[in-house]
């Protein structure tokens, strides 16, 4: 063996490690639940919410009303200040915003008409007149309605105690806006607050904010994901220890594997600007199917011998690859990055193993004394697969699919209850956010004034200006009201308010405003713009939430609710293009396997069948779903295996390969992540399942199958 070759392995590994950090595309990988979600305008739209300065705010509570309580949150404040992202919420109206509304009101606001039938003018300025001549202090005239025949939107008063904000059946309560614009800002924000915060007992005061959402599932993924990580190579290092028995082997295998890896991590990071954490943990897992390639190869004494080539392994990666390629097509965008880190990862190991290996040349040690136990009942192949059959025509009736992604996210029940609570004391109908779209800034509020008008508590910035529509048919109708202006500038006249006191008064003859988004950025009105089309955000009570159906254009700005359908169309199309894959296998099972195809088969129904018997208990989500079809790419390999012959290293070969599988795949049941242990779960089944069909199922008659 020449130097070259020994080392060529690692060499390969530094290059790869040089090109990944060189790239810093690495920097891509996400823990944020967005980063699964199928790229589009929904996807943007809730990512541009997400920036928003008032979708970010910090609620302190401080138990009791005593003088103690009052101190003790006055404190905080203080501390809380000093934060360069954290600032008191005012609850001050904006100035231009509050000029335009009171000059074009008329266009805005309803008029009271049974007021205006009652009203007697001079009777009613002769009392502002009096008041404004005889009190001691300044009188405030609403100069723009001083009649008041406006109908004014209720409000509910803000209730206080000690001229401070209360938290019903609890105690003071402070808001705060949160200015934090990632999460590496959204971070020192979280640990500022719980440093400060932490040293009150939990009994005395309760803190919550969406941003901690961010920060808290981002930290407990990463430490779930590390987690998991260590456990399955620790598991694979003795694993691999034991099985090949030869450390150069074994450290050049990791190698391998580090190397796949790495140059998946490069490639699917390059192609995307975000990439979910689970990529790169089902990634690791992946790569421990590849060693199924080494295995065959090295068992059947490939590299010592200098055999020639492995047909069976090549078609093996074939078509799990080929299957990988099918699922790639899939529009959700978690299972396409995995399809394509899949398929780097595997050809990767697979070209090491089938041509690199060979040529550094690895002398065959003592093989594991650990064998296969085998059931001395063993059962037809054709009765495994009529069972199986049986049972996957039968499934139908049972299977459930689950649409909402927010089940595939890390479960915060601390969080969850802490934000309850705020829900449960706060003095007002819980609401939900809401999004509104349109082709133009003036589509979009005459949009906002008609789920405004349809929806009362509906709270809708937009809602406030002024459309073309409304302005045209108010224009038409302002005759009545020129006139009233006229009758209230005779009247004050007569009674002596000075000339030109109420020219501000009941305005109509304006132009019709032009708004930009330069403009409604001026006014503190939230406005995005996603492609062609206009976004405004609002608020809706929650028990008003079924009237939203009514408007095509409006919709609750829920991840649930926006991608339940795409959800269920994602799973659609990834049934259809599994079973395009599996279609794919059957192909190459009858192109391989000749006359053993219904055994190769097998393989492939059996695991099918303890999945779907599973399917009867859970409902399947979409990564249910595409691991189940991995599974059978994955399982396919060991049909290719056996459909001629059941040798001793061939079985030795799938069962090792299978323990590598399980400690990669396997420890994914142990997340606390649904995402992962979903994949966890039916990799196990699927797993347990060949293990079963290894130690029962008969080989062919004509082989031995001592193992």
């Amino acid at each position: 063996m020449s130097r070259v070759n020994r080392y060529v392995n690692f060499i390969i590994f530094g290059f790869a490690v040089v090109l990944l950090l060189a790239t810093g595309s690495y920097t891509h990988i996400s823990t944020s639940l967005l980063s699964v979600l199928p790229s589009g305008s929904n996807k943007e739209i809730i990512q541009k919410f997400e920036t928003l300065h008032n979708s970010k705010v910090l609620m302190l509570a401080v138990k009791g009303f005593d003088d103690a309580a009052l101190e003790r949150i006055t404190k905080i404040e203080s501390a809380l200040e000093k934060s360069r992202f954290v600032e008191p919420k005012r609850f001050v109206s904006n100035t231009a915003l509050e000029e335009h509304y009171n000059r074009y009101r008329y266009y805005i606001d309803e008029i009271n008409g049974s007021k205006v039938s009652k009203l007697d003018m001079h009777q009613t300025l002769s009392g502002i007149y009096e008041e404004m001549t005889h009190a001691f202090f300044p009188v405030a005239v609403d100069r723009y309605d001083p009649l008041g025949i406006y109908a004014k939107t209720p409000h509910t008063p803000v209730k206080l105690h000690h001229n401070h904000l209360i938290l019903e059946g609890y105690g003071y309560l402070s808001l705060f806006d949160i200015g934090s614009q990632n999460l590496d800002e959204h971070t020192e924000v979280y640990r500022t607050i719980k440093s400060l915060l932490l040293a009150y007992p939990r009994e005395e005061i309760r803190f919550f904010s969406p941003i901690f959402y961010y920060v808290e599932n981002s930290e407990a993924i990463k430490t779930d994901v590390n987690r998991i990580i260590l456990i399955a190579t620790i598991l694979l290092l003795l694993l691999y220890l034991l099985m090949l028995r030869n450390i150069w082997l074994l450290l050049n295998t990791i190698t391998t594997l580090a190397t796949s890896s790495i140059l998946a991590i490069f490639v699917v990071t390059e192609l995307y600007p975000e990439v979910s954490i689970f990529v790169i943990v089902f990634g690791v897992s992946i790569s421990t199917v590849s060693i199924d390639y080494l295995f065959h190869h090295y068992f059947h004494h490939y590299y010592d011998e200098r055999k020639r080539f492995n047909k069976e392994v090549l078609y093996g990666f074939l078509t799990t690859a080929g299957a990988f390629a099918i699922l790639a097509l899939t529009d959700f965008t978690l299972v396409r990055q995995i399809s394509l880190f899949s398929i780097i990862s595997l050809g990767v190991s697979y070209l090491h193993f089938a041509f690199l290996y060979p040529q550094i040349g690895f002398k065959q040690s003592k093989a594991s004394a650990i064998s296969l136990p085998l059931s001395k009942r063993q059962i037809s192949y054709r009765t495994v697969f009529v069972f199986s059959l049986l049972i996957i025509l039968a499934s139908p009736s049972w299977i459930r699919l689950d649409s909402n992604i927010r089940n595939l996210d890390y479960r915060n029940s601390s969080l969850q209850q802490t934000e309850q609570f705020f829900k449960t004391h706060l003095p007002q109908d819980e609401r939900v956010a809401i999004w509104i779209e349109a082709d133009s800034i003036d589509v979009l509020i005459h949009r906002a004034k008609k789920v405004k008008s349809f929806v009362k508590s509906a709270s809708i910035p937009l809602s406030g200006l002024v459309d073309r529509e409304t302005f045209d048919v108010k224009k038409r109708e302002s005759g009545k009201l020129v006139q009233l202006k006229l009758s209230l500038s005779e009247e004050a006249k007569k009674i002596g308010f000075r000339e030109g006191y109420f020219d501000d008064a009941y305005l109509t003859n304006l132009e019709q405003p032009l708004y930009t988004i330069e403009t409604l950025k001026h006014y503190d009105i939230p406005l995005l713009k996603s492609g062609s089309k206009f976004i405004a955000y609002g608020t809706i009570d929650k028990k008003s939430l079924p009237c939203l159906s009514s408007f095509k254009f409006a919709k609750p700005l829920s991840v649930k609710t926006l991608f339940e359908k795409t959800m269920r169309q994602s799973a659609d199309r990834l049934i259809a293009l599994g079973l395009l894959a599996i279609l794919f296998i059957v192909v190459m099972l009858l192109v391989i396997a000749g006359r053993g195809v219904i055994r190769a088969l097998t393989y492939l129904l059996f695991p099918l069948a303890v999945i779907l018997l599973y399917a009867h208990f859970v409902p399947l989500n979409i990564l249910h779903i595409f691991m189940l079809f991995i599974v059978l790419s994955i399982s396919i390999d060991y049909g290719i295996y056996t459909a001629k012959r059941v040798d001793v290293e061939t079985k030795r070969a799938i069962a090792f390969s299978l323990l590598s599988t399980f400690a990669g795949f396997g420890v994914l049941v142990f997340s606390q992540i649904n995402a992962l242990f979903s994949i966890g779960i039916i990799a196990t089944l699927g797993i347990l399942a060949l293990f079963l069909l290894l130690i029962f199922l008969k080989g062919p008659s004509d082989v031995s199958h001592a193992a």
